[in-house]
């Protein structure tokens, strides 16, 4: 038989577990939740496994990292930024009870599935074969108090409200979290997150490319026209200055030379 929880004793439970907390991304607040599950996706070869890399590198708990990709990668990978306390398990043919099984039964807090090709569906489309094949991930990671990673990729017609997300809305529905990586269209090494999640609101974010690694640039608001404006009127004096003195002024998010004319 099932467990039956009444509300009134929530809040007695909630004080026995860890208290709620973000894992940084990118050295942010508001993205990854320790103990809940994300859906994180965008175009192929969009920088995904980039982000979620450098996040396992930099979030401070030990991550397993089930991976579809060949193991001379990431061993460039690792000569290219420090990977740090992370098991990797190189996951191609692997069984989807396989990883499960190692996922739920590992001591590692954060769990990575890169990508959610790795669990052989079928029919993405299909919202029963999602929900058959993806369910034991999320169940088995809630159920150690684990922090779920699953990588995923994008539709080509896109969308919005997290209709971008390939396959059946399940996909979509199952997660706590959901963010999604798109490019900048004026920027080459610049990418935005957005997301949807449960009770919480998420914040846009901004970041770039810098060699190997990835720097958290900004919001979309700070970098728009009004966002710049103000920004802008904070460094003005009586004195002429020269737009590109202003935009050094201005500092971090940068700035493009029209965008600060214009504002």
């Amino acid at each position: 038989m099932l467990e039956r929880v009444h509300a009134s004793t929530l809040q007695t439970r909630e004080a026995d577990r860890p208290p709620f907390q973000f894992l940084p991304l990118l050295g942010q607040s508001g993205y990854i939740i320790s103990g809940w599950s994300h859906l994180v996706y965008g175009l192929p070869k969009g920088g995904k496994t980039d982000l979620t890399s450098q996040f396992a590198s930099e979030c401070g708990r030990q991550v397993l990292y089930f991976t579809e990709e060949p193991e001379s990668v990431w061993s460039l990978r690792d000569k290219q930024q420090t990977l740090g306390d992370i098991n990797l398990v190189f996951s191609l043919g692997a069984s989807p009870a396989e990883i499960v099984e190692t996922a739920s039964n590992g001591s590692e807090p954060v769990v990575i599935v890169d990508t959610v090709k790795l669990f052989r569906l079928l029919d993405e489309n299909d919202n029963a074969e999602i929900n058959h094949k993806i369910t034991p991930i999320v169940a088995g990671c809630r159920e150690k108090n684990k922090t779920l990673l699953l990588i995923h990729h994008t539709r080509k017609s896109g969308g919005k409200y997290g209709l971008a997300a390939a396959g059946g809305y399940a996909m979509l529905a199952i997660v706590d979290v959901a963010l999604e990586v798109s490019r900048d269209p004026r920027a080459l090494y610049r990418r935005h997150i957005n997301g949807l999640a449960r009770v919480i609101e998420v914040p846009e974010m901004v970041y770039e490319k810098s060699g190997s690694r990835l720097i958290y640039i900004g919001s979309p608001n700070e970098m728009s026209t009004e966002g710049v404006q103000g920004r802008l009127y904070e460094v003005l004096t009586d004195e002429w200055q020269s737009t590109n003195t202003l935009m050094e002024l201005i500092g971090d998010p940068p700035t493009s030379g029209p965008t600060a004319r214009k504002a």
